[in-house]
């Protein structure tokens, strides 16, 4: 049997388990960089009694993110004012069209902002007919 070596130990912790929506729980143990164990704090002090303590004194813990430079604030710009262009067939006329339609009537230099659509699937840059 191959034990397992636990590097470190979050505590009071509110820790979201993503496993269901309001499904949180207050230690988890991590070895290598994983999470190997998780339940009370007093189980997972037992499961390892050696291992270096965090205490988060009740401080909700998101595990699991990888991407340490991101822009939440951004997604809530684009959701109110941009255009989620990512249900589009992956298509340059169907996006211009679409591009087209959404400018139709608004001033001169008004900006359009859209994302979700993927240039490379539609052949490359998106430049303008010469």
């Amino acid at each position: 049997m191959q034990t397992i070596s636990v590097d470190t130990i979050v505590l009071n912790a509110k820790i979201a388990t993503m496993q269901r929506l309001g499904s949180f729980i207050e230690a988890m143990a991590i070895a290598q960089g994983r999470i190997v164990a998780i339940g009370s704090a007093q189980d997972i002090r037992n499961f390892a009694p050696g291992a270096q303590s965090i205490d988060c004194e009740g401080h909700t813990v998101l595990p699991g993110f990888i991407d340490s430079h991101c822009h939440p604030d951004m997604h809530g710009a684009r959701l109110g004012r941009w255009v989620d262009l990512g249900e589009l067939e992956q298509s340059k006329d169907v996006l211009l069209i679409r591009i087209a339609s959404d400018c139709a009537g608004t001033p001169a230099g008004h900006w359009f902002v859209g994302f979700g659509y993927d240039d490379i699937a539609m052949g490359g840059g998106l430049s303008q007919p010469g």
